[in-house]
C-alpha cells in the first residue's frame, strides 16, 4: 500500500469591478485580515489615482488601524439575512440613472 500525502496552499483574492465596464483589479494574498486588506488599499490607490472611488465592502470586519487613502470611500453593506436588503439591492441605490425615463431595472 502507497501513501501519499497532499498538501494544498490556498490564498484568498482581494478583487473590485467597475460595474459599467467591467474593468477589474485583483491581488492574491496568502491571508484574509487587516494587514493585507491596507495592502490592497495602497496597491488599489495606487493604481487608480486620478478619481474618487466607492467601494462596496460585505461581511468585512475592519480595524481602526487601516489607513483609507483619500480619494477611497468604503460602503459597508450589511450580511445577507432574512431581515436585510440584498447586495443588489444595496448597492442600486448607487446606479446612475439610465434607459427611457431614466428607470432601472435591476434584475
Amino acid at each position: 500500500m502507497i501513501f501519499i500525502q497532499v498538501s494544498f496552499e490556498s490564498f484568498y483574492v482581494y478583487a473590485a469591478v467597475e460595474p459599467t465596464t467591467g474593468e477589474r483589479f485583483f491581488l492574491e494574498l496568502p491571508a484574509l485580515n487587516a494587514q493585507n486588506f491596507q495592502i490592497v488599499l495602497n496597491a488599489f490607490s495606487h493604481a487608480y489615482s486620478e478619481s474618487l472611488h466607492i467601494v462596496a465592502l460585505e461581511n468585512l470586519h475592519t480595524t481602526q488601524s487601516l489607513r483609507i487613502p483619500d480619494h477611497i470611500g468604503l460602503i459597508f453593506l450589511p450580511p445577507l439575512c432574512a431581515r436585510t436588503e440584498s447586495t443588489r439591492a444595496a448597492l442600486a441605490r448607487y446606479e446612475r440613472p439610465s434607459g427611457p425615463g431614466h428607470a432601472n431595472h435591476a434584475r
